[in-house]
C-alpha cells in the first residue's frame, strides 16, 4: 500500500508483513520538551465502578512533536469524517451504569 504526500511529491510505502493488530479501549498522553508518549491499554473495570478504574497497559508509542502534530491532524480529519458520515461521537460517555435518556 502507498500513499503520495503533496509536500513532496515522494511515495510513502507501509510494509505491513511484521503488523501486528491491538484492541484499547484506553488512551492517554504524556509529553515532554523532546516527545511525546501514547499510552494504550485495556481496561479492567465495568463502568467505572468503585473507587478506582483499572487499567492493563499493552503498548506505549514514543514520537516527536512534530510526528504527533501530524498525527493529530490525521485524526482530527479520520474522525470529522466518520462523523459526518456516522453521527456525532459522545467522547465523554455516561460511566454510571444508567442507559441514556431517549429525548
Amino acid at each position: 500500500m502507498s500513499e503520495t504526500n503533496d509536500q513532496n511529491n515522494k511515495a510513502v510505502v507501509f510494509h505491513d508483513a511484521e503488523m501486528q493488530t491491538s484492541f484499547s479501549n484506553v488512551a492517554n498522553v504524556a509529553a515532554g520538551h523532546e516527545e511525546f508518549a501514547l499510552l494504550f491499554g485495556i481496561s479492567r473495570s465495568w463502568h467505572g465502578k468503585g473507587d478506582k478504574f483499572d487499567v492493563d497497559l499493552g503498548h506505549r508509542i514514543i514520537m516527536s512533536p512534530r510526528t504527533a502534530k501530524r498525527l493529530t491532524a490525521m485524526l482530527v480529519n479520520a474522525l470529522s469524517q466518520h462523523e459526518a458520515r456516522f453521527g456525532k461521537i459522545d467522547a465523554m460517555p455516561d460511566l454510571s451504569g444508567e442507559e441514556p435518556t431517549q429525548q
